[in-house]
């Protein structure tokens, strides 16, 4: 006589039983996981894109990046567009860009869960060392007031008379002084500032800029850039 197995009958509620003792649990674990998404997204710095357009003068045709290598190579048109990019990313460039826009030095405002960084501020901070000097980064707050600034930092605390001022924490100095380009959008007067390096904030936008062929036949090229400051990285861009 052959006995044959029977399969077996899964009891589906009786399944779930042995889970619902565990039901707080679930339940405190997707309390706590909407809850880390929803302040990730509402205290995350967004990240936007700044995007301008270069037009290369010159003689000759479109460009045409074919997918055949031998014929691109062999584009005069296409060795002009490299050169034209290795000429916008180089270092020359990019640290004209950093001096002009006084790059090296940032400004905050205090937020509730983390600082915001601002573009446009009523003060100018410029640190006074040599251009490829290297020295740590410097953060230090400033308070605007009718008389001058009071500045304190982790070590210091004091105060300068006047409106442009040099002033110095340890061995670094720098310059404050009224912005010419404050545009009087943000009526703060306490900032948190940071000096960085120019080899460090050249090396940084480097990787950030990205430049590349509009599309696959034109002589325009695409210049952008990511950053937390739309203000910013426009101006960068422009």
């Amino acid at each position: 006589m052959k006995l044959q197995n029977k399969p077996s009958q899964i009891n589906i509620k009786k399944e779930l039983l042995k889970y619902f003792s565990y039901w707080k649990l679930f339940l405190l674990s997707l309390i706590l996981s909407c809850s880390a998404t929803y302040f990730y997204i509402k205290y995350k710095s967004p990240v936007y894109l700044s995007e301008s357009r270069i037009k290369l003068l010159g003689e000759g045709n479109n460009i045409n990046l074919s997918p055949d290598f031998n014929s691109i190579f062999n584009n005069p048109s296409y060795t002009k567009l490299i050169n034209e990019i290795a000429t916008l990313k180089s270092k020359r460039i990019i640290k004209l860009v950093v001096s002009d826009l006084n790059l090296t030095t940032k400004y905050y405002t205090e937020g509730k869960i983390r600082n915001v960084e601002l573009w446009n501020v009523p003060i100018k901070v410029t640190s006074i060392e040599k251009e490829d000097t290297i020295f740590p980064t410097l953060g230090f707050t400033v308070k605007i007031d009718s008389n001058g600034y009071s500045i304190s930092s982790d070590n210091t605390n004091f105060h300068v008379n006047g409106n442009r001022v040099k002033t110095k924490i340890g061995n670094q100095e720098f310059l404050i002084e009224p912005n010419p380009n404050f545009s009087k959008k943000n009526n703060k007067k306490e900032f948190y500032i940071e000096l960085n390096n120019s080899s460090y904030i050249v090396e940084s936008l480097l990787d950030k800029i990205k430049i590349e062929p509009y599309d696959k036949q034109s002589e325009v090229l695409s210049v952008s850039l990511q950053d937390v400051n739309i203000e910013k990285s426009n101006a960068i861009i422009d």
